[in-house]
C-alpha cells in the first residue's frame, strides 16, 4: 500500500471508530509496523496543521482519535445551540440504529 492510501485508511478508520484507537489495532488492520503507524499519524497531524484543516488527531494513552480544532469550537457550539430544539433527522436516526 502507498503512503497516501495508508493515511487515507487511517483517517477513515479513526473517523468511523469515533473513540480512541490503539496503535496495535491500527497496525494489525493496516498490516504495517506500529512505529510506521505512529509516524504516519504524526505526519498527518503536521499536514492537517499546515492546511489549517478542521480536524486533528489527538493522542491519549498511546491511542489516537480524531478531534476538531479548538479554534472551530465557537462555530460548533453555535450549531449545537441552534439545533437543540430540532429533532433528529431520518438519516441520523438510521445511522444511530445501525451503530446501536
Amino acid at each position: 500500500m502507498e503512503e497516501k492510501e495508508i493515511k487515507s485508511a487511517i483517517e477513515s478508520i479513526l473517523f468511523v471508530w469515533g473513540e480512541p484507537l490503539g496503535v496495535k489495532d491500527l497496525s494489525r488492520v493496516l498490516e504495517i509496523p506500529k512505529d510506521k503507524v505512529k509516524n504516519y499519524i504524526y505526519e498527518m497531524n503536521e499536514e492537517f496543521e499546515e492546511q489549517q484543516r478542521g480536524i486533528k488527531i489527538i493522542e491519549v494513552n498511546n491511542c489516537f482519535q480524531l478531534a476538531t480544532r479548538l479554534e472551530n469550537h465557537p462555530y460548533i457550539e453555535k450549531l449545537c445551540i441552534t439545533s437543540k430544539n430540532r429533532g433528529l433527522s431520518q438519516p441520523t436516526l438510521e445511522v444511530l440504529a445501525i451503530v446501536a
